[in-house]
């Protein structure tokens, strides 16, 4: 499930500078929008981070309370 996150956040990112690249030859005077929509895609890449580390955690933490002898 981890790797499939990592792959789509590539993609989705791939594809918005994709899409930036294409923008700004179509509408060169466009800069403050080109900007804007590169900002939301590093934003957009922060947050999939983050949850992907917090994903990490918490199953990392699921595997210590599951592998920890009983008493």
């Amino acid at each position: 499930m981890t790797s499939i996150c990592l792959i789509q956040s590539e993609v989705t990112e791939l594809n918005s500078r994709k899409t930036t690249k294409r923008n700004s030859e179509l509408f060169p005077s466009c800069l403050t929008q080109e900007v804007g929509s590169v900002t939301r895609s590093q934003r957009a890449s922060v947050l999939s981070s983050q949850t992907l580390l917090t994903i990490l955690n918490v199953e990392l933490l699921y595997l210590r309370i599951v592998a920890a002898p009983e008493n």
